[in-house]
């Protein structure tokens, strides 16, 4: 399983201080998943682990959290 996995990942790698949206797929109930927002986490990474393991902070978190790179996605800011 790991052959297939590894064949279409794309690795990625964050440094200390890179903004990221981290993905949180709980819904409250309720609410329509089809319409939630699962990135809606804005988090700063604060250390790195490994390289698929880092630690973020979130204003909204009580605590820093590790989390796995497949669960980071890099914010993007668009000039204008």
């Amino acid at each position: 399983m790991s052959k297939w996995y590894d064949r279409t990942v794309r690795r990625t790698e964050f440094q200390t201080g890179d903004e990221v949206h981290v993905y949180n797929d709980s819904v409250k109930p309720g609410l329509c998943p089809k319409w939630y927002h699962v990135y809606r986490d804005i988090g700063v990474i604060t250390r790195k682990i490994n390289s698929v393991t880092y630690i973020v902070s979130c204003p909204t978190w009580r605590e820093d959290r590790v989390v796995h790179v497949d669960k980071l996605k890099k914010l993007e800011i668009f000039p204008g």
